[in-house]
Order: C-alpha cells, then structure tokens, then sequence
C-alpha cells in the first residue's frame, strides 16, 4: 500500500472534522472524556498541531485514521482509510 493514501487524507482532513464524523466533538482548547477507556476526568487530548490526539489516561496515541480504525474496529489501517 502506498503512504501517499494516507497522506493525503491526513492533509485533506483535520483531525477535528474527522472526529466530529465520527461523533467525538471536541469542547474549545480543552480535554475531553477518552473513547477508550472509562474514565471521570477528560483526558484526551487533540494536540495543538490537530493533527492527532493523544490520552493520558490509557496512552492512545493516533492520528485520525487510526483513531477512525479504533472506533469502527477496521480490520486494516487501509480499510480505515477508503
């Protein structure tokens, strides 16, 4: 598989449109409660760049493929991607 797919979708969609599809909307500069794990404090985190998110309560790290992977639990980053 070329890189260039994901390339492209990483720099046609920001991280913020691609979770808010996905149903996650992010409050304003802040945290908010992870998808992944339970948890009472909001700890995940969009980076300031929006280009990926990362919780610090589980450790999940990823840009939104692989946060698009994670939440319709794809069987592929590639099938994530189309």
């Amino acid at each position: 598989m070329n890189s260039d797919v994901f390339d492209f979708i990483r720099e046609s969609l920001s991280f913020e449109e691609g979770a808010r599809s996905l149903g996650i909307e992010w409050p304003r500069n802040a945290p908010r409660l992870c998808p992944f794990h339970d948890e009472k404090t909001p700890s995940f985190s969009l980076h300031p760049s929006k280009e990926y998110a990362h919780c610090f309560g589980c450790g999940w790290s990823g840009d939104i493929i692989a946060l698009e992977y994670e939440i319709n639990k794809h069987t592929s980053m590639y099938e994530a991607s189309l």
